[in-house]
Parts: structure tokens; sequence; C-alpha cells
């Protein structure tokens, strides 16, 4: 299977109706973490160990849409806010890899406790901490444990079989059925802090693309190529290409 790391779509419309679709497996998703968060009295809130410090992978395209929706409907300060911290992430992470130490960092998502995109999380981080059930085609039932937190707080309570295995196969089928109308292959890998990087960055392209056209076409008899016209990029008629130190 081919894997994306970094997906950047800056032409690609927003798949509405496929958005629509998983906006409601989400809301079924919480209904039913909710009923299990209410029978074990369980709230996610002081939590030392924040799951919000995990580096948790994400594996659909549509999810990557379903946040570049949310981060797309915030202010234009909040977006440079968390992308700047989404940039901050993803070179910490790259050091520690490189040095191959465990880290934990902050995900850049996360504000003073809350999420800034909480509507549009992805779907690990709303089924995340109470403990569950997965039953993949042709494997064995799987039982996934709580989070710490949960464990110190409601591990004597009665079990409530949590069952993630409906909103799996639901996802998994919507996500086929995406990939097969935009004709894309293979899964993406990424954190949250790579959605938004690969976000940001392709609204960059796509905005510095349509300024080159504007320059273009002004009439002006000025040519763009070999000028510099953001940080980082430049025009030219046929090609990206990173700034490089002159």
């Amino acid at each position: 299977m081919v894997l994306i790391q970094y997906p950047i779509y800056p032409d690609v419309p927003m798949p509405t109706a496929f958005l629509d679709r998983l906006g409601d497996i989400f809301n079924a998703m919480d209904r039913e973490y909710t009923r299990a968060a209410e029978h074990y009295q369980f709230q996610c809130d002081g939590c030392m160990d924040n799951c919000c410090l995990t580096r948790f992978y994400h594996h659909t395209h549509l999810e990557f849409y379903y946040l570049r929706m949310g981060f797309e409907n915030l202010g234009s300060r909040k977006k440079s806010e968390i992308l700047l911290k989404a940039e901050k992430v993803c070179r910490e992470t790259a050091k520690a890899d490189e040095k191959e130490i465990p880290v934990r960092v902050m995900c850049p998502l996360n504000d003073d406790s809350l999420c800034s995109l909480y509507p549009y999380r992805p779907m690990i981080c709303r089924m995340h901490g109470i403990p569950h059930e997965l039953q993949k085609p042709g494997q064995n039932l799987i039982h996934g444990p709580g989070c710490g937190t949960f464990d110190d707080r409601c591990a004597t309570k009665p079990y409530y079989k949590f069952d993630r295995t409906p909103f799996y196969l639901e996802m998994a089928k919507l996500e086929n059925e995406f990939k097969q109308v935009a004709g894309l292959n293979g899964r993406i890998k990424m954190t949250i802090a790579e959605m938004i990087k690969s976000i940001g960055q392709g609204a960059e392209r796509k905005a510095h693309s349509a300024w080159c056209m504007v320059q273009r076409t002004e009439g002006r008899g000025q040519s763009t190529e070999g000028r510099w016209l953001m940080p980082g990029l430049r025009c030219q008629p046929s090609r990206w290409s990173e700034k490089r130190p002159v």
C-alpha cells in the first residue's frame, strides 16, 4: 500500500458531500463515547498525562480534509498562531527522531487545555481514553485499555462495552468511496501538526499561484520569472522552487 506522508491539495475543492457523511459518523462516535463516559462517570479534565502530548498518527484523507475545513474557518490571526506552533512541533519531533529519543510535544491545536478545532478533530482524538473493543476483519477481538487517568479514576467500575468496530468500518467504507471518486491511492500517515503544516503550505502556494497569474496578466510588460514574491518561494512559469540563499 502506498503511504502518503505529506498530502498537499491546494487546488482540490472540499469534498463536501463526503465530509457531511463523515460528520454524521463523528457525531455517532461522540454520542457513544458520551454514553460510555457517563457509565463510568469519567470526565477528561485535570489530566497530568495529557493525550495532546501523545504523537498520534491519522490515516484517512477525509480526516485531513475535515481538519482543513475547520482550519479554513478560523480567522487569519488564529491560523497564523496555529501554523507557527505546528511548524515548531514538526521541528522538535524531527530533531528527537534524528537522535532516536522519545519526545512529548503539545499538539498545536491545544490552547490553554482547549482544542482550537474541537468539532473537527480526528477520530482517535474523539475516542481515546476509555477502554474499547475492536473486531478487525479476519482477526481476533481486540480489547484496548483506557488511558492512565481513566485507570486511576475508574478501573474498579463495572465494564461497559464500548465497541469501536462499527465506526471503523463505516469510516473505511467512506474513505474507500472517496478515494475511488478522487482517484487517490494509499493512505496518509500524519500527526495533527503535520496536517496543519501541510494545509498551511497548500494555502500559501494556492494564494501565491493566483498572485503570480495576476502579475503576468496586468499588461505591464514585466516578467515575474526569478522575482522573489513571498518569503521562501519564487514564481516561475512551469514549476515551484524553494528559495535558496544568494
